[in-house]
C-alpha cells in the first residue's frame, strides 16, 4: 500500500480521533466521580466495576480483531455497528439513569455498551493506519496525525465540563456533553467514509485469519514488545484515574482543573510533531525511550507538591505534557513495523486488538488498585480527608507512576541492545532504510 498522504486524506482519516478522544476522557476520569458523588457509590465500588468491566472489554478486544479479519470486506458495516453501540452507551452515561433502573447497573450496562463500540472503532482505525503506508517513518507521521486530532479532542473534552460546570449542574452539564459529542463524531464518521471510499483496498486489505491467534500474539510471537507497552500504558494510567481527586483533594485547585488539562494535552497537540521529527532522525525506539525519561524527570516533580501549590502542578502538566505524543503515537507505528517483518498481515486486526487490549487492561488495574487503596485508607472524594489518607493519594498519583515507567525505560533499554540496530522501514517486507528501531 503505497498510497502517498496528503493533507486532505490525513485530516479525512484522522479527525474522527477528535470525537473518540472527546468521549473517552469523561468515560474514565469524569463518570466515575460523577457517579461517586450524584448517585451515592462507592469509590471501592466503582473500582470493582470498573475492573470488571476493562476485563470484559479486554476479553473481547481479540475476539473483535479475529471477527474483522475473518471478514475484512465488511469492515465498513462492522465500523457502522460500532459507532451506534459507541453513541448509545455515552447517551446512557452522560443523562443517567432513569429512577426504574439502579445506577449501578445503569453505569455498568452503559460502559459496556460504550467500550464495546470504541473497542471496535480504535482497533480498525488504527489498523488501517498502519497499514496506509509501507514506510514505518510515513507510519509515525500517520500515527501523530492521528493523535494530534486525539490530543484536541481530549483537550476539548478536558475544558469543556469545567466551563459548562460553573454555570450547569452535572445533570445539564453531561447531556450538553453527549450533543456536542454527536454532532463531533457524525463529522468524524462522514470523513472517514469519504477517507475510505478515496481508499478502498485499505478497509479489506489484511485479511481473512485463518485461526484465533491473540494468545500466542501476546505470548509467543512477540511478548517483549508487548510487555513494555503494557507498563508504559500502566504508569500513565494510574495518575490518570485519581487525577481530579489529586487535583481537588489534594491540591485544593479544583476551579483550575480545567486549566490544568488544558495545559497537558495542549502541550502535548503541540510538541507531537516533534517526536516525529525526532523519529525520524533517531528511530522510533529510542526516541520513545526519550520521551520515558523525560516522564520521569517532569512528573517526579510532583511528589513534592503541597497544598495549593498551582504554578508549580501547571509547569508540571506543561513539561509532563511533551512526552504524551510519543506514549500515543509510537506504539501503533512501530507494530506495523513488527508485524511486516514476520510477515503476519492476515492477522494484522488481531495484532492492533491486542495493543487496543492493554491500555483497556491497565487503566482496570489502575483504576482498580488506587480506588481500593485510596478506600482502604479512608480517602473520601470531595470531603474532608486525614493527612495519611492524601499522602497515600500523594505516593499513588506521583511517586508509583514515575517507578513503573522507569521499568518500561529500562526495557526499552535493553531492546534496542538486544536487537542492535533494525530498520523501521519496510517495503514488502524488504528492508529500504538503515534507522534504528525494532
Amino acid at each position: 500500500m503505497n498510497d502517498a498522504p496528503n493533507i486532505r486524506s490525513l485530516v479525512n482519516y484522522s479527525f474522527i480521533a477528535l470525537p473518540l478522544a472527546f468521549a473517552g476522557l469523561p468515560l474514565y476520569m469524569h463518570m466515575p466521580d460523577y457517579y461517586a458523588r450524584s448517585f451515592g457509590i462507592s469509590l471501592g465500588t466503582l473500582g470493582i466495576i470498573l475492573l470488571v468491566i476493562r476485563l470484559f472489554d479486554g476479553i473481547q478486544d481479540p475476539l473483535i480483531g479475529y471477527f474483522c479479519d475473518k471478514i475484512p470486506e465488511h469492515r465498513k458495516r462492522i465500523i457502522m455497528s460500532g459507532l451506534a453501540l459507541m453513541i448509545g452507551g455515552i447517551a446512557a452515561l452522560y443523562i443517567g439513569p432513569p429512577v426504574i433502573f439502579g445506577a449501578l447497573f445503569w453505569f455498568s450496562f452503559a460502559m459496556i455498551l460504550a467500550t464495546t463500540g470504541f473497542s471496535i472503532l480504535t482497533i480498525n482505525i488504527n489498523l488501517i493506519g498502519g497499514f496506509w503506508s509501507d514506510n514505518t517513518k510515513t507510519r509515525i507521521a500517520i500515527s501523530s496525525w492521528r493523535e494530534g486530532f486525539g490530543l484536541i479532542g481530549l483537550l476539548t473534552a478536558a475544558i469543556t465540563p469545567s466551563v459548562l460546570g460553573l454555570r450547569f449542574p452535572d445533570q445539564i452539564t453531561f447531556p450538553l456533553l453527549f450533543g456536542l459529542f454527536f454532532i463531533l463524531i457524525c463529522v468524524g464518521y462522514a470523513l472517514f467514509m469519504k477517507f475510505l471510499s478515496e481508499h478502498a483496498s485499505l478497509s479489506s486489505k489484511t485479511g481473512a485469519a485463518s485461526n484465533f491467534a491473540f494468545i500466542s500474539i501476546l505470548i509467543n510471537r512477540d511478548p517483549a514488545f508487548f510487555v513494555i507497552c503494557f507498563i508504559s500504558y500502566f504508569a500513565a494510567s494510574v495518575p490518570a484515574a485519581i487525577t481530579l481527586f489529586f487535583i481537588r483533594d489534594y491540591l485544593n485547585a479544583e476551579n483550575y482543573a480545567g486549566l490544568f488539562l488544558a495545559l497537558y494535552f495542549i502541550s502535548g497537540a503541540v510538541f507531537i510533531g516533534a517526536w516525529s521529527n525526532l523519529a525520524r532522525r533517531y528511530g522510533g525506539w529510542r526516541t520513545w525511550l526519550f520521551a520515558h525519561l523525560l516522564t520521569i524527570v517532569t512528573f517526579g516533580w510532583a511528589a513534592f507538591l503541597t497544598p495549593n501549590d498551582i504554578i508549580a502542578y501547571a509547569a508540571i502538566c506543561i513539561l509532563s505534557g511533551t512526552a504524551l505524543g510519543a506514549d500515543l503515537a509510537f506504539p501503533p507505528a512501530l507494530l506495523a513495523a513488527r508485524i511486516d517483518r514476520s510477515a503476519r498481515r492476515d492477522d494484522a486486526t488481531q495484532y492492533y486488538a491486542a495493543l487496543s487490549f492493554l491500555p483497556k487492561f491497565a487503566l482496570a488495574l489502575a483504576a482498580f488498585g488506587t480506588l481500593v487503596t485510596l478506600d482502604i485508607f479512608g480517602f473520601n472524594a470531595g470531603s474532608e480527608n486525614s493527612p495519611e489518607a492524601l499522602r497515600v493519594l500523594l505516593v499513588c498519583y506521583a511517586i508509583i507512576p514515575c517507578i513503573i515507567k522507569a521499568i518500561s525505560a529500562v526495557l526499552i533499554s535493553n531492546m534496542i541492545i538486544k536487537e542492535g540496530p533494525r530498520d523501521e522501514n519496510f517495503k514488502g517486507g524488504t528492508p529500504n532504510g538503515t534507522t534504528h528501531v525494532s
